[in-house]
């Protein structure tokens, strides 16, 4: 019997002779958006059978740690908009007023937390640095 912390295993032997081996297999896993925004899958197992013909219940005496890394594509998309204006209404000393619409289109929660982002910051070459708008961005999420 194998007992494992993210999913369920079958062996197909029921019997194990004394140093020999067997082979379990689990059923998948399907990974989670925490999963991946922790950058990793941490899967611990450990082994359990009974003694044949003593009620005698044992177990492996480690546990088994496996680490599967995630492959983390932090990423921001761009957009940015002014109003359209006629040329006769383009004059001197008009104001121009820009939108910035910043689009998660990475694989991972851009947060404070797991990429030590606490804020979209936006460099202008009109206007300048400035904080665009405070994390957490889920992924796929827009804001402007």
């Amino acid at each position: 019997m194998i007992a494992d912390n993210r999913t369920t295993a079958t062996c197909t032997d029921t019997s194990i002779e004394p140093g020999q081996q067997i082979t379990c297999t689990s059923v998948n896993y399907p990974t989670t958006q925490a999963n991946l925004d922790a950058g990793r899958v941490i899967n611990i197992a450990t082994a359990g059978a009974m003694v044949a013909g003593t009620g005698v219940s044992i177990r492996s005496v480690n546990a088994v740690q496996l680490t599967v890394p995630a492959v983390q594509n932090p990423a921001l998309t761009l957009l940015k908009t002014a109003p359209t204006v006629t040329a006769a209404q383009f004059q001197v000393g008009n104001t121009v007023t820009y939108t910035y619409d910043v689009t998660n289109s990475g694989n991972v929660l851009i947060d404070n937390g797991s990429l030590s982002v606490p804020k979209v910051t936006i460099t202008d070459s009109k206007i300048g640095t400035f904080d665009c708008l405070n994390t957490p961005l889920n992924r796929n999420a827009m804001n402007s």
